[in-house]
């Protein structure tokens, strides 16, 4: 019986969590991401990283709108990446109180020039 109770409360709790994960929108590119921002959406783009505002934050385009990106040093390629260097961010929509928007990056990919 506790088995059955088990598995029975960790189907509820996998339904809740699928639920709420489909819930958050799909963007398409940054412009939607600007448009309509929903903190902890996931994302994933291509395009480039056009500057570097400081050791961990940059400005990323993917041809639509630029937006700042935030990128821990463990997820930065160990390759030299420049405004001519295509990459994948694959991270999470941030929408701070005063209404900052930017990407937390948990993964990079450089796709080349």
């Amino acid at each position: 019986m506790k088995g059955r109770t088990l598995s029975i409360i960790s189907l509820s709790i996998l339904t809740a969590f699928s639920s709420a994960y489909a819930a958050l929108p799909q963007y398409a590119d940054v412009a939607a991401v600007i448009k309509k921002p929903v903190d902890d959406a996931p994302v994933v783009f291509q395009g480039y990283i056009i500057r570097k505002l400081d050791s961990s934050t940059f400005v990323f385009s993917d041809g639509t709108a630029d937006i700042k990106i935030q990128v821990d040093r463990e997820v930065y390629p160990d390759v030299k990446v420049d405004p001519m260097v295509r990459v994948e961010i694959r991270g999470e929509v941030e929408k701070d109180e005063i209404d900052e928007i930017e990407i937390d990056v948990g993964g990079m990919t450089v796709l080349g020039e």
